[in-house]
């Protein structure tokens, strides 16, 4: 929960921690979780599978904790601003890194030998030794992969340990948002467009391409008054309406870009390990496998329906033939950018994973639509990430500030999953851009968060 007090917006602390904590209204049926007090979960309270609707929750806020009295929360200029993201509850266990096929960089275990590459088990949160000899973590140094040092900590979230991660990739919808929170200088720092230009300029480009919709509403004033950003894909004289793209993936994010919206979210960044758990889950790897657990894909163009609506698909080639749906450059010819996140599990002729182009989990597009970025094993600045969590707030200038996260140079970062433009690095275990940072913005280039499970 964000909150308006004195010309600024502020990230608002919860009043306890723990499951179901005390003063909290929980829905029947439900479990509310708040972690460490930077926001809560709230989850169906035993397993189970269909559509859920929790109403009547609360939750107590600790403005005290946050320097507010009485009177300040109960003036009239303060508001608030309650802000969902659905995220996916992966458990703890064991699962493969690498799918013993020939993709770019993929991890082995250590006694790979040329030819032949074998996946390695991660069996615990345990430090993990780099090296060429069996039992070990190893890859080969192709593309960007990596400098082949370690070893990797027992800080640094290996997936074992159980963690949430977005379903979705960042929306326009949830960027446009975040930037509505933030002053003029953080949004001057999170766009390519001075908050200051007109009406109607892009956010990251001055004439929206490539289905990046993001505007700006209502212009700011230069150091002083933030601007109002608004979802307008269509480009009319309307903003944020039900066809202007709110739910389609957010391109054009750099590393930066996705570690500002992941502090400002409480969330933090994914590893590249936790990406292959997400892709694949415990199941024994297959050969050179997509997200949806085989190696075929489409194969052929999409033509786009209902273009920047909530029910954005595709009218032609949908695939029900075992090859998996994905957004990538030989099945974009009609889009010329991303799709809406979850498209393909929201088509007719859905039936499961493969259809939906689903990791083993249900989180959707890991492979193809956009590229995204993940702490690399493969340097030492990458190595050092611990998991900290973003703590709701960004730094004056609008970059994240939370502990030993890769900087504004992306050194540490890298990208998993490919993109829409691309036709390579789609593969669960490519890391052909292991160590490859997105400093600049780009296209083909997002995100999504985790959070490391209480």
């Amino acid at each position: 929960m964000k909150y308006y007090y004195s010309g600024e917006w502020h990230h608002a602390t919860m009043a306890s921690i723990g499951v179901n904590p005390a003063g909290f209204v929980v829905p029947q049926g439900s479990e509310i979780v708040s972690p460490d007090g930077m926001g809560f979960f709230i989850q169906k309270a035993v397993k189970g599978a269909g559509t859920v609707t929790f109403a009547s929750a609360k939750f107590v806020w600790d403005y005290g904790a946050d320097g507010l009295t009485d009177a300040n929360v109960q003036s009239s200029s303060t508001t608030f601003k309650l802000f969902g993201i659905e995220m996916v509850y992966i458990p703890t266990g064991s699962f493969y890194v690498g799918s013993g096929g020939t993709e770019t960089g993929s991890f082995t275990d250590g006694s790979w030998v040329s030819g032949a590459t074998i996946p390695l088990s991660i069996i615990s949160e345990a430090a993990l030794t780099v090296a060429q000899t069996a039992g070990n973590l190893w890859y080969t140094a192709s593309g960007n992969s990596g400098d082949q040092a370690g070893p990797i900590p027992a800080a640094f979230p290996k997936g074992y340990n159980a963690f949430y991660l977005m379903k979705y990739e960042i929306s326009q919808g949830q960027y446009r948002d975040f930037l509505n929170t933030l002053t003029y200088d953080q949004q001057e720092t999170r766009t390519a467009e001075a908050p200051s230009s007109a009406p109607g300029t892009g956010a990251f480009s001055a004439m929206n391409v490539l289905r990046s919709g993001l505007d700006i509403k209502t212009a700011g004033t230069d150091n002083t008054v933030p601007a109002v950003y608004g979802c307008n894909l269509d480009a009319d004289a309307n903003y944020d309406e039900t066809v202007d793209g709110q739910g389609i993936a957010c391109n054009y994010l750099s590393w930066a870009d996705v570690a500002a919206y992941l502090d400002w979210a409480a969330l933090r960044p994914m590893t590249e390990l936790e990406f292959e758990k997400a892709c694949r889950g415990p199941l024994v790897p297959v050969a050179n496998e997509y997200a949806w657990g085989n190696a075929t894909r489409a194969d052929a163009a999409y033509t786009l329906a209902n273009s920047g609506a909530a029910n954005e698909n595709t009218s032609a080639n949908y695939k029900t033939d075992g090859k998996g749906n994905c957004l990538y450059v030989t099945t974009e010819n009609d889009f010329s950018g991303p799709c809406r996140v979850g498209m393909f599990a929201g088509h007719a002729s859905n039936t499961g994973r493969v259809t939906a182009g689903a990791g083993y989990y249900g989180i959707m597009e890991l492979s193809g639509n956009l590229i995204e970025a993940a702490i690399s094993v493969g340097n030492t600045t990458g190595r050092a990430f611990a998991g900290t969590h973003g703590n709701g707030a960004l730094d004056n200038t609008g970059n994240a500030d939370a502990t030993n996260w890769p900087g504004i140079d992306a050194v540490g970062a890298g990208m998993r999953g490919g993109a829409w433009s691309l036709g390579t690095f789609m593969e669960s275990s490519n890391r052909g851009a292991g160590v490859l940072g997105t400093v600049n913005r780009a296209s083909s280039s997002g995100g999504r968060g985790a959070r490391t499970a209480p």
